[in-house]
């Protein structure tokens, strides 16, 4: 399953991210979010991904197709991750799209337009005044007989607590999470980061031997 650890800011939260073997790093240049890093940071740690098969992943909220393309090339970005659906058409061809809604229940979903080329879904929470990091799961029942799991990954209120339920209910292709692995806003914890992933492997498992 792809994982994506978002919100990553600082040497250590990469080198766990590596250690564990993430599929990707999210990193969030959205000013107004606590878990804000500036380009040249990005880069700095996008660099220690050198060699790496973990993906890096620029989240943009209120920017420009032209600011995009240029941090995106500052901090050596593979995906970019974008809430204003009017911006597409001039990212397309640049990197392949995480193309975020925020959802509250079944009705949202029928906004959600399949994505093209090697682009993906994000469904997050809903919050008027945020974007991810809500730490508050969406009714994920609603997503029972959506039709494109296998190109959704899914967010909000995920942490090794509430993941055997999301996938009990659904196998998307991914999960993203942002809060349940920190200490705090903005602070990531080594120990819910590893948690998290043992408790993935031991669900995976679990459904595995029962199918």
């Amino acid at each position: 399953m792809f994982v994506k650890f978002c919100g990553l800011r600082c040497k250590q939260d990469i080198i766990t991210a590596i250690d564990i073997g993430v599929s990707a790093v999210g990193f969030i240049f959205y000013e107004k979010s606590k878990r804000y890093i500036s380009p040249d940071k990005a880069s700095h740690l996008s660099r220690m991904l050198s060699g790496s098969p973990i993906a890096k992943v620029g989240v943009f909220v209120d920017a420009s197709a032209d600011e995009i393309k240029e941090v995106s090339s500052t901090a050596g970005l593979d995906y970019i991750q974008i809430y204003d659906h009017q911006i597409i058409p001039s990212l397309r061809g640049f990197l392949p799209l995480l193309i975020a809604y925020r959802i509250r229940n079944a009705e949202d979903l029928e906004r959600v337009a399949s994505p093209g080329g090697g682009d993906l879904i994000l469904l997050d929470s809903y919050h008027p005044a945020q974007y991810g990091g809500t730490g508050t799961p969406f009714q994920w029942e609603c997503l029972k007989e959506f039709p494109l799991l296998d190109r959704t990954v899914v967010a909000g209120g995920i942490d090794q607590h509430s993941l055997p339920e999301l996938l009990r209910i659904i196998t998307p292709f991914g999960i993203d999470v942002s809060s349940g692995i920190e200490l705090e806003p903005g602070i990531k914890s080594d120990s819910k980061m590893k948690s998290l992933i043992a408790t993935l492997k031991e669900v995976q498992h679990e459904i595995c031997a029962t199918a």
